[in-house]
């Protein structure tokens, strides 16, 4: 306790200087709008008009905790949702310290006013930058992105190196967007009043000679971010089904189709689906491309945003084989009151007749009559009036009935019941 007692008092005396400046920062990233990670836009830029301060941001080990400190800047997204994948930040060790062994980075939530920041909506710890530690300015690979939609939010960056061994400073910017950057200390070591809560670091914690810090965010911008989109067979229909985490600004998604063949094919489009607007609610989605013709195809969505801007999907393939046969199926519902519904396949071109008989072997009605293509279909039958694809207009009572199907040398009967 003793020895922790002068280590304080030392390090109160020494560090606010320490805390308030670095006469030469490293700055990797001063560039504004240039990119270090490779397949990522950058989305947000405080690269411009670096300082020659630098505000400590540090994780001590876990016996000094009354020294960890903490600093955070804030950023704004407008209009679209963005997935984040990385941050740059620019930075030094102070008096030729360091490496860190880590970074660790949180973002918090804002008022929407330009307010301090509030509560953590996303952690990662300890990480390891695609670069290195050595030089103080980090590139920090995210390993799963983030995704934020419109909205005030604040970005703090810590470095992870024990106090004996030196720290790191995050460089401050000579300009000032949105709020100027802020400081905490916990534990309230070094002297500062800037504990337990944030604090403007400028006007309220004597950190500092500027306003803003240097860093930069890279992701993408997504106007709906769609998390999965499959296809499967069903007999000759295509099913399409697809679920989207986010939509901002969504009119709507258009389906297209592509067949397969030994030449290019063209995209055409067989539908259109309404889409959400804006949310932040999942939603599932689903189209049914009906009765395709034998063959490979392959599917995409083209989202279209309100505005006209548009992005595609993935593509995905399906292969509709001809699998059919002569086959009468069970009629469904069964028993029924009063209408069924009667599937059949055709294995070759032929002309289908589908009679109805009642249970002493009198035919009561056909309905259906007509050459037709090798396929799956399906006919609807009512008991009153006859059926919706022709056939008598007949009422029958209750009872036990008799369907039989002939196409060519193909004849099949099976029951169902009426229960009226």
């Amino acid at each position: 306790m003793k020895r922790l007692y002068i280590v304080t008092f030392l390090l109160s005396s020494l560090l606010p200087n320490i805390l308030q400046g670095q006469e030469n920062p490293t700055l990797t990233f001063p560039e504004t709008g240039i990119v270090s990670s490779p397949a990522r836009s950058v989305l947000y830029d405080q690269m411009d008009n670096p300082g020659t301060n630098s505000i400590t941001s540090q994780n001590f080990e876990a016996v000094n905790d009354i020294f960890d400190s903490f600093a955070a800047d804030d950023f704004a997204l407008m209009d679209d949702t963005w997935s984040i994948g990385s941050v740059e930040v620019a930075g030094a060790y102070y008096n030729g310290s360091g490496p860190a062994a880590s970074v660790n980075i949180w973002i918090y939530s804002s008022d929407g006013l330009g307010g301090l920041p509030q509560d953590i909506i996303y952690t990662a710890l300890n990480i390891v930058p695609s670069a290195g530690l050595e030089d103080g300015s980090f590139t920090i690979d995210l390993q799963a992105p983030i995704v934020l939609t419109e909205g005030w939010y604040w970005l703090c960056v810590q470095a992870n190196m024990d106090y004996s061994s030196g720290q790191w400073g995050w460089t401050e910017r000579t300009v000032q967007s949105f709020s100027e950057s802020a400081w905490m200390n916990p534990g309230g070591g070094f002297g500062t009043q800037c504990t337990p809560s944030w604090g403007y670091r400028l006007t309220d914690c004597s950190v500092g000679a500027e306003p803003d810090n240097c860093f930069r965010i890279n992701g993408d911008i997504i106007p709906v971010e769609l998390s999965s989109f499959t296809a499967m067979v069903n007999e000759a229909d295509v099913l399409l089904n697809w679920t989207t985490a986010t939509e901002t600004n969504n009119k709507g998604f258009e389906i297209q189709r592509s067949e397969v063949r030994d030449q290019k094919s063209e995209w055409e489009v067989i539908g259109f689906v309404e889409g959400n607007g804006t949310t932040t609610d999942q939603n599932q989605y689903s189209f049914t491309n009906k009765e395709v013709p034998e063959g490979k195809y392959t599917y995409r969505l083209k989202q279209i945003d309100l505005n006209g801007a548009f992005n595609y999907s993935d593509e995905v393939n399906v292969e509709v084989k001809s699998v059919y046969t002569f086959i009468l199926e069970q009629n469904f519902p069964n028993p029924f009151n009063p209408a069924t519904t009667i599937k059949f396949g055709v294995k070759e071109k032929s002309n289908v007749r589908i009679d109805i008989f009642n249970s002493i072997g009198e035919k009561v009605n056909t309905i259906l009559n007509e050459e037709r293509e090798p396929g799956n279909y399906s006919i609807d039958f009512s008991a009153i009036g006859g059926s919706a694809s022709g056939g008598n207009a007949v009422d029958l009572p209750s009872g036990v009935y008799l369907y039989q199907i002939k196409a060519g040398n193909f004849i099949q009967t099976k029951k169902m019941i009426l229960l009226k």
